[in-house]
């Protein structure tokens, strides 16, 4: 699904810029468990 779908289904789209590696992987396994759709990471 893109994003702007999503946005007319209701769905929050927000972004982040973690300061470390470790906080990158809390955030992406937090939010999975929470079903949340996540798009990749830029870059690490």
């Amino acid at each position: 699904m893109d994003y702007e779908a999503a946005l007319r289904q209701g769905k929050i789209l927000m972004a982040v810029k973690p300061r470390t590696v470790a906080d990158a992987n809390h955030f992406e396994q937090a939010w999975s468990k929470d079903d949340a759709d996540l798009w990749g990471r830029v870059s690490e």
